[in-house]
């Protein structure tokens, strides 16, 4: 989603094109050892509809999060492939095969952590940072039925225990907007209008509840 705001699409336009996205359509079986799936045809796609392909040409600014598989180390991408950076951000462990960026093996950044606000701590001072955790109030699947569901599943508790904690160590006024997803299944594609519509909703709450901080009326 940041990749898509921040090359210059519209709220209706980002909800037009993932409502149209399925999975079949995003990832496909890898002949790795490392992972299950590959997330090439994802790249592909957010490069199509992004309508560049180098992280840098952006019109917005744009630093993607990842985590070094082989060191343990966060590492922030604010250059190269637009897809293949994506890609790496993506990359569940053990799900995903790993991606390979200038001779770093990198997944998935919230293995580290999925609210990443520290690192706004090194850049330019800020007045307040507005951050998005969908992951806050999503509920898990009372029984996962195949390994790759006790994978996905294992993931989120993970997100959902480290968001608070590290969200924390921010320098900055943060406001953490919580979207309900009761009822809503994270790996259903169709249910992303219905998703969009929670976080419209709890952005309108968190506007209205600190409308000085915001420089509103």
């Amino acid at each position: 989603m940041g990749a898509l705001w921040s090359a210059g699409l519209t709220p209706d336009e980002i909800e037009q094109a993932t409502s149209r996205t399925r999975w079949r359509g995003l990832v496909r079986p890898t002949r790795s050892r490392l992972g299950l799936f590959s997330l090439r045809n994802l790249s592909r796609t957010l490069e199509r509809l992004c309508g560049v392909k180098r992280l840098e040409d952006l019109p917005v600014p744009l630093s993607i999060w990842a985590t070094d598989l082989a060191t343990g180390e966060g590492v922030i991408l604010r250059e190269g492939e637009l897809g293949q950076c994506c890609e790496a951000s993506c990359a569940i462990p053990g799900v995903f095969a790993p991606v390979k960026i200038d001779g770093r093996m990198l997944v998935d950044g919230g293995v580290i952590s999925n609210l990443p606000l520290h690192i706004l701590n090194r850049g330019p001072k800020l007045s307040f940072v507005l951050a998005v955790d969908p992951i806050a109030k999503l509920k898990l699947s009372n029984q996962p039925r195949n390994p790759l569901q006790v994978s996905l599943q294992s993931f989120l508790i993970h997100l959902r225990a480290t968001g608070p904690e590290v969200s924390g160590k921010c320098r900055y006024r943060v406001v953490v907007a919580t979207p309900e997803t009761e009822g809503i299944n994270a790996l259903n594609l169709r249910q992303l209008p219905h998703l969009a519509q929670r976080g419209y909703d709890e952005m309108q709450r968190v506007l209205s509840q600190n409308r000085k901080l915001f420089g509103l009326r």
